[in-house]
């Protein structure tokens, strides 16, 4: 089963700095019963333990293909790695263990990927719908450098984020590169996605990256709930 990217979730922590790498681990999951896992989840991450973890978020599929089955992803995320690898020791109460047994009877694990943000833009990581581009990158500096051009140069045509991330290890196989697309809702994206089509700047960076590139799948999801992320 091909694996899903709930990179999206990663980015609703608003107090990363622009040129700050922001590490992330995200859980491609099928759930079976949505609001036990949310109330084990909520009841774990507000205990002390919970508390002390790295940013948590938690998302749905919204649209996608029929090769796909993961209706979630539970996603870890932080400007340190350490933190990031240690969140593991902190299910150590008896909320943790509640959560596990939740997790263990309602949730199937279909992938687990971690990445590094490259490009991303704290201002508008609140934002809820999230438009996922899984990208075979064949020159990373190129592709960086001319994405951050066209970012630029249609900042005025997009009221949301465009964002660039690199995949680490558990990906799809040929997937290198994620561009992540954030809007208030699906209108919005919409409209925006269109403008920034149609415009030159864009156009320019499509032909420029067209022999080094292949986009390998496109999907959205939405956020549910995010925790530790103020």
């Amino acid at each position: 089963m091909k694996k899903l990217l709930f990179i999206y979730l990663f980015f609703a922590y608003t107090t990363f700095a622009n040129a700050q790498q922001i590490y992330w681990n995200c859980f491609n999951i099928v759930v079976d019963n949505e609001v036990a896992l949310t109330k084990a989840l909520d009841d774990f991450m507000n205990t002390e333990s919970g508390k002390s973890m790295t940013p948590v978020s938690l998302s749905e599929m919204a649209n996608s293909g029929s090769k796909y089955s993961a209706t979630h992803g539970l996603c870890f995320f932080s400007p340190d790695a350490s933190a990031l690898e240690s969140n593991r020791e902190k299910l150590n109460n008896l909320q943790a263990g509640i959560l596990m047994s939740t997790w263990d009877s309602e949730v199937t694990i279909e992938s687990s990927i971690l990445g590094q943000s490259l490009i991303a833009d704290p201002s508008s990581f609140d934002l809820n719908f999230n438009v996922i581009v899984q990208i075979n990158v064949k020159d990373p500096a190129f592709y960086g450098a001319a994405f951050a051009k066209m970012k630029e140069e249609t900042v005025g045509l997009y009221n949301g984020s465009l964002e660039l991330h690199e995949t680490l290890a558990g990906q799809e196989t040929g997937v290198t590169h994620i561009v992540v697309a954030r809007a208030k809702n699906m209108a919005e994206w919409i409209s925006g996605r269109n403008k920034i089509f149609a415009s030159d700047a864009f156009q320019s960076f499509s032909s420029s990256v067209r022999n080094i590139s292949e986009v390998l799948d496109i999907h959205s999801a939405r956020v549910l709930k995010q925790y530790n992320a103020n």
